[in-house]
């Protein structure tokens, strides 16, 4: 009897040592741009150890689950993300350990997403209500930076659908609750990718610029609003894509008011 618990101990350590393992070279092959690789050793991961029940290869396949939907999105396969985080949300949840818990908020926040993406924005906004409900109460500064997220994700998608007295009022709560949140998160999102180069990537930095001068200039901080603003209209001043092309004018016309109203 020793000697088989000895036997299963030696193969939990072992499955453990290779998932550790798998989850490096993803990591490693998404860092250097190698995305389709990634996505395939992170569905290894789900594949060889989905069914474990030992707690760290548990986390492990969750995180691989959510590493290879955001990647998805990321490549503009939002329909396959959405049905991978559908598979991931139910798997956490029940779950009650705060990793596994930011991880569901994560999973909720990146299906909520590629479903704005894929223009579903009832459903969008169904998963957004699903993460503020959960999670809203939260003093976990993580957790509250999701709903932070989710509110302004949602304000979006109620905004598209042209529901805009409602999109205004989330707007509103979002800044009330969470402004510094907010603030930290495009800081630390327009940081993370300072030196991007990756489109995906370059419009992720767009969106946190972008979103840091509003929440600056809608809380009265005028002073701070300006040099991003100035960040933003430097780093993409010139380029040929639509939207980027757009959101420049916008920061030209905001920093102008800026300059006027000083």
């Amino acid at each position: 009897m020793s000697d088989d618990r000895d036997r299963a101990d030696e193969i939990a350590s072992f499955d453990l040592r290779v998932a550790r393992e798998l989850t490096k070279k993803a990591r490693s092959l998404r860092d250097t741009g190698e995305i389709e690789r990634s996505i395939a050793v992170s569905s290894e991961i789900a594949e060889r150890f989905g069914d474990a029940s030992a707690p760290e290869l548990r986390d492990l396949v969750s995180l691989a689950l959510a590493a290879r939907a955001q990647l998805l999105g990321m490549t503009g396969r939002e329909a396959e993300a959405i049905v991978l985080s559908d598979a991931l949300v139910a798997r956490l949840r029940d779950e009650d350990d705060p990793r596994q818990l930011l991880l569901l908020a994560n999973s909720l926040a990146g299906q909520g997403s590629a479903l704005v993406e894929q223009e579903r924005h009832e459903e969008a906004i169904a998963i957004f209500d699903a993460l503020i409900e959960r999670f809203g109460d939260s003093e976990e500064p993580a957790l509250r930076r999701e709903v932070a997220f989710a509110l302004s994700n949602k304000a979006t998608a109620l905004a598209r659908l042209g529901r805009e007295d409602e999109a205004l009022s989330v707007h509103e709560d979002r800044v009330e609750r969470f402004a510094e949140e907010s603030l930290s998160l495009f800081g630390e999102t327009a940081d993370r990718l300072a030196g991007a180069t990756e489109p995906q990537d370059r419009v992720e930095l767009l969106a946190a610029l972008h979103g840091e001068a509003i929440m600056l200039r809608e809380l009265g901080r005028q002073d701070e609003a300006l040099p991003v603003l100035n960040e933003l209209i430097a780093r993409f001043e010139g380029e040929e894509d639509a939207v980027i092309r757009e959101a420049v004018s916008i920061a030209r016309q905001a920093r102008q008011e800026l300059i006027d109203d000083a």
